[in-house]
């Protein structure tokens, strides 16, 4: 599966492209352990920085605990005019991987529940420290443990095969002192286990079954809603969203429930609710649906997915087209800590 994003700014634009796989397959075709290990070797941040190899854990064994991994490649082109000198690229380099590790780690905090059932990967080593500056020079232990993780190339894997194969775009270098067209960074996230979408298909072929042409905006937001628990308002899916405006998440959100690739309802608590519709069928039927439980403590909304919502006979020339059904209460967490 894939999904792409674009953000401009003055001085570059940012293609983002997802792509995710079973893990044993990333492994099995991707990996060339030796070959690349070789690579690292050769650079002076080698047993010389924590995010670096060699690592005091079984590096080939840390990938394969993981189910699934999702690849990102961030393509940045620089602006008409803008110079890919070394100072510009490295300048450009730091601002995105900041971003873009800062994302990877929310979404491991996010998802790493329970513990180490998640897993960021890097696109390069460490930002935090000054090369001379690492601990690990000194033989003492680093001073971020919590904010690095080690990169796909550490680990082994051919990113230059990655990027060109998988996302048909070749690394560039800068040659006979001509800057690079662009800058390639190849990231990943790995899970202990499928997830929904990729145990289902690819978001872009559930799109296209509910005849809905997949857009960025389309499949970032159906994405987003497929890896959630739980029901969110669009206020809640504006944050999850936060590179996304309001109204092309509301439009979007509009197309979905048109073509009943999600479905919406009201809990009571004065907003809209969004949820993907998870039934096999295409069409999103309302004998299909579940019924819901708003808390009337701490305000959350439950999908109670094995209960179903009852079928209502209506008299002759009444069609049904939606029904909502909220059950309120305490949720059980509530209602434990006032026994």
């Amino acid at each position: 599966m894939e999904r792409t994003m674009q953000e401009i700014t003055a001085a570059y634009s940012v293609q983002e492209q997802w792509a995710e796989m079973p893990m044993a397959e990333y492994i099995a075709g991707y990996r060339d352990f030796g070959r690349v290990r070789g690579y690292c070797r050769e650079c002076s941040r080698y047993g010389n920085c924590w995010a670096c190899p060699p690592y005091d854990f079984d590096e080939t064994a840390l990938p394969e605990g993981y189910a699934a991994i999702s690849l990102l490649a961030t393509k940045i082109v620089p602006a008409e005019g803008t110079i890919l000198t070394p100072e510009t690229a490295d300048r450009i380099i730091r601002r995105e991987r900041e971003r873009l590790d800062r994302m990877l780690l929310k979404m491991e905090r996010e998802a790493a529940v329970p513990a180490h059932t998640a897993r960021a990967f890097f696109a390069g080593t460490c930002l935090l420290c000054p090369p001379e500056h690492c601990t690990r020079r000194e033989g003492r232990p680093c001073r971020h443990p919590e904010s690095i993780r080690p990169s796909l190339e550490a680990l082994g894997f051919d990113i230059a095969r990655t990027a060109a194969d998988i996302f048909h775009t070749p690394l560039q270098w800068g040659r006979n002192g001509q800057p690079p067209e662009y800058i390639t960074l190849i990231s990943g996230f790995a899970r202990k286990e499928f997830n929904r979408t990729m145990a289902n298909g690819t978001i872009e072929q559930q799109l296209q079954d509910h005849g809905i042409h997949p857009t960025a905006a389309r499949i970032l937001v159906l994405q987003k809603l497929s890896e959630l628990t739980h029901p969110v308002s669009m206020t809640e899916l504006e944050t999850e969203l936060e590179t996304m405006d309001k109204s092309t998440i509301f439009r979007t959100l509009n197309v979905l429930l048109e073509h009943h690739a999600i479905h919406s309802f009201e809990d009571g608590s004065g907003s809209v609710k969004y949820e993907i519709c998870r039934c096999e069928s295409t069409v999103c039927r309302v004998e299909n649906r579940h019924i819901h439980f708003y808390c009337e403590e701490c305000n959350r909304t439950f999908c109670i997915d094995d209960v179903k919502i009852p079928v209502v006979e209506l008299p002759d020339g009444y069609e049904i087209e939606s029904i909502n059904y909220t059950v309120k209460g305490l949720c059980p967490e509530c209602s434990g800590r006032k026994a």
